[in-house]
C-alpha cells in the first residue's frame, strides 16, 4: 500500500488577469487536516494585547514629556527675553539696580507662571550689574504635580559715557 504524502497542494485558478494561488493544506500522517485551535488563537489575541498595551503606554509617557518639555521652553523663552531686555537697558544707559514681578499664562499650565527679574549692582564697581531672571510655577500630571522653578544669571556692563 502506498503511503499519504505529508501535505496535500490543492491548487484554485481565478480569472486570467491573476495569478494562480496555490493553497498549501497541510495533513498529519493519519490524513486528517490540521487547523489553528481556539486556545491558540486566545494565546495570540493574549500577546497581542499586552503588545499593545506596552506600545500605548510608551506613547502616552512621550505626550506627557513632549508638553512638559514644551512648556519648559516657552518659560525659557520669556526668561531669555527679560534677560535680553535687560541686556538692551544697560547698553542704552537706563539699567538700575531694582526687580521687577510678572506673570506669563501658559496654555496647558493651571496657573499663571511667576516671572521675577531682578538688576542689583556689584560691590565694587559702578558699573556692572547681576541680572536675574526666576521663574516659578506648579506643573499637573498624571505622575503628581510638580513646583518648579527656572533660573538665568548673567552679568551686564554699562558702557561708560
Amino acid at each position: 500500500m502506498r503511503r499519504r504524502p505529508a501535505s496535500v497542494r490543492l491548487s484554485y485558478w481565478f480569472p486570467a488577469r491573476f495569478r494562480p494561488i496555490k493553497i498549501i493544506v497541510a495533513a498529519n500522517a493519519g490524513g486528517k487536516l490540521r487547523g489553528t485551535t481556539l486556545a491558540e488563537l486566545l494565546v495570540a489575541v493574549v500577546l497581542l494585547g499586552a503588545a499593545a498595551s506596552v506600545l500605548l503606554r510608551s506613547a502616552t509617557t512621550a505626550q506627557d514629556r513632549a508638553t512638559y518639555s514644551k512648556h519648559r521652553a516657552i518659560i525659557s523663552s520669556a526668561l531669555r527675553d527679560l534677560i535680553s531686555t535687560a541686556h538692551s537697558y544697560a547698553y542704552s544707559g537706563y539699567l538700575s539696580s531694582g526687580s521687577k514681578v510678572s506673570t506669563l499664562v501658559v496654555q496647558g499650565i493651571e496657573n499663571p507662571v511667576t516671572i521675577t527679574g531682578t538688576a542689583t549692582l556689584i560691590s565694587g564697581y559702578t558699573s556692572l550689574y547681576l541680572i536675574t531672571a526666576t521663574a516659578t510655577w506648579d506643573e499637573i500630571s498624571p505622575y503628581g504635580d510638580r513646583h518648579e522653578t527656572m533660573t538665568f544669571s548673567t552679568y551686564v556692563r554699562v558702557p561708560d559715557g
